[in-house]
């Protein structure tokens, strides 16, 4: 590689990690939307002017859950796409996947809260001006921002796991190479 090679390889490489970029924002927008529509909300209902579950806390997990599973989804295909369009994984590739992901979750979560609860975001959430015991459905919340990390480090190690494993491949390739040249060279030393 000579020196006029190495800008124009770095600049596919980062055009290449532009476009995961941008895939991963549309996908995070999509995913979002899906989110939002699909999450289970919590169940409240007023008694004696005091707000109460209605249901088991476990709705408010499963809001998390439900984009926790997309978010993986997508994890999932991003790795599978990078692996798709390119043999060699680059330390730049690496990051740029780490920072797409982190960009796609993040729009999932706000979109997700837009499509959910309107422009007007969560608001406050009171008793007062409810009828008393009429059961409703609270604004979805992200109670584990945790769950935004779930993109970037799931595609970032299904990507380093193929190049470990690529690179297992070709120490077993190298070996088996050595081997056979070892055994060459011995039969060829017998014989005289």
């Amino acid at each position: 590689m000579t020196s006029d090679d190495a800008p124009h390889s770095l600049k596919t490489r980062l055009r290449f990690v532009a476009w995961v970029l941008l895939g991963c924002a549309v996908l995070g927008g999509i995913v979002g939307v899906v989110w939002g529509l699909i999450a289970p909300r919590t169940q409240l209902t007023v008694r004696e002017g005091e707000l109460f579950y209605a249901s088991v806390r476990e709705d408010a997990v499963g809001g998390v859950l439900s984009l926790a599973c997309l978010l993986l989804a997508c994890a999932v295909a991003t790795a599978v796409f990078v692996l798709a369009r390119r043999t060699q994984i680059t330390e730049v590739l690496l990051v740029g996947v780490a920072a797409a992901g982190f960009v796609g979750s993040v729009l999932a979560w706000r979109v997700g809260l837009l499509v959910a609860n309107g422009v007007d975001g969560i608001g406050e959430l009171s008793a007062q001006g409810r009828p008393e015991g009429v059961t409703f459905s609270a604004p979805l919340q992200m109670d584990a921002p945790g769950v935004l990390g779930i993109w970037s480090f799931v595609s970032v190690f299904v990507l380093a796991f193929v190049v470990w494993l690529r690179a297992r491949r070709s120490r077993r390739r190298l070996h088996a190479i050595i081997d056979q040249a070892n055994a060459i060279q011995s039969t060829a030393l017998k014989g005289l």
